[in-house]
């Protein structure tokens, strides 16, 4: 798939989600935005798409204990 097409498929494209570009690297701020509390975790499958509720009608986020529960060894990206 092209990037072109991909970005047309990004739901999150065209929104104003504030990724933390800048803090990427920064291993200290990751390690602290893990095990925050208001931590929440969307999961994408390798194709892009997300995680949704039973009745497929909302994203489904993790919060942080799932994750550790679910996905530990996982790497988040941003």
């Amino acid at each position: 798939m092209s990037a072109d097409q991909r970005s047309r498929r990004n739901v999150f494209a065209g929104l104003a989600l504030d990724r933390c570009s800048e803090r990427r690297l920064d291993q200290a701020w990751l390690e602290t935005q893990l095990v925050h509390a208001g931590a929440r975790f969307l999961v994408l499958d390798p194709d892009g798409k997300a995680l949704v509720d039973a009745g497929a009608s909302a994203l489904r986020f993790l919060a942080g204990r799932e994750r550790e529960g679910l996905l530990a060894a996982a790497h988040p990206s941003l």
